[in-house]
């Protein structure tokens, strides 16, 4: 199961467990953002991490370059960057046979 990000992963684990299904053997569960628990729950959660600091510099590149179009009074497009995202296997998830 893939969750929309890592706290709902967690809560899926729980009630995953409450009802007799034990992760990662009947179920595997991968969360999205990589926040700082999923390395320290239990399982440890298998999620997708952002590249927030290479986010966060084409965002700011993509600001200046709208704030120097104003000012050179030219016009400026629609921009879209792609980063990579980087899949961190841990305990909640298993290899397929």
């Amino acid at each position: 199961m893939l969750a929309f990000d890592d706290m709902s992963a967690f809560g899926a684990i729980r009630a995953l467990t409450k009802a007799g299904f034990r992760v990662p053997d009947n179920c595997s569960v991968i969360g999205f953002d990589d926040v700082a628990p999923s390395a320290l729950y239990t399982p440890s959660l298998t999620t997708v991490r952002q590249p927030m600091e290479s986010m966060g510099a084409s965002a700011v590149g993509i600001v200046v370059d709208g704030i120097n179009a104003v000012l050179e009074k030219r016009e400026i497009g629609a921009t879209h960057r792609k980063v990579a995202p980087e899949l961190v296997v841990r305990e909640s998830t298993r290899k397929l046979p």
